[in-house]
């Protein structure tokens, strides 16, 4: 399975994204057989709500939403809901990394990513490899 971050959903979106080509590419190079794709949610600004509402102030309302709707009703991604205790590991790295400019977001994604014994993350945030994991597709991240 491979994680992915808001980076890649925004770049699949979003035509005018610097990234739109190879996120798109790279998707298209992914198979439900290789396992998914794993999103983090949560009710504050986790990957789902940081993608939504990059998209509205970026390509409008409706193509956000329309964007949302088919991530929600596609059979390719896995939502996973951030708990309690999730969320006190995510505070625990997010607080022991200050040499690092990790956002809280990230934190929450690495320790949902250990958890699920993730390695890739489908992300052109350059966060995920500071943080020891494999970056898809692995081209030059800003």
């Amino acid at each position: 399975m491979i994680f992915v971050d808001t980076s890649a959903l925004v770049a699949m979106a979003d035509r005018s994204d610097y990234y739109h080509v190879p996120a798109a590419d790279y998707l298209r190079s992914l198979t439900i057989a290789a396992g998914g794709l794993v999103i983090t949610e949560y009710v504050l600004d986790y990957v789902l709500d940081e993608t939504f509402t990059r998209l509205r102030l970026t390509i409008g309302h409706s193509p956000a939403a329309a964007f949302g709707n088919a991530i929600m009703t596609s059979n390719l991604y896995t939502v996973v809901n951030v708990d309690a205790r999730i969320f006190r590991l995510a505070w625990g790295w997010f607080k022991k990394y200050d040499d690092k400019d990790f956002s809280f977001t990230d934190c929450t994604s690495f320790v949902v990513m250990k958890a699920l014994k993730l390695e890739k993350a489908f992300t052109f945030d350059r966060h995920f490899a500071q943080a020891g994991f494999a970056c898809c597709p692995g081209n030059d991240m800003g």
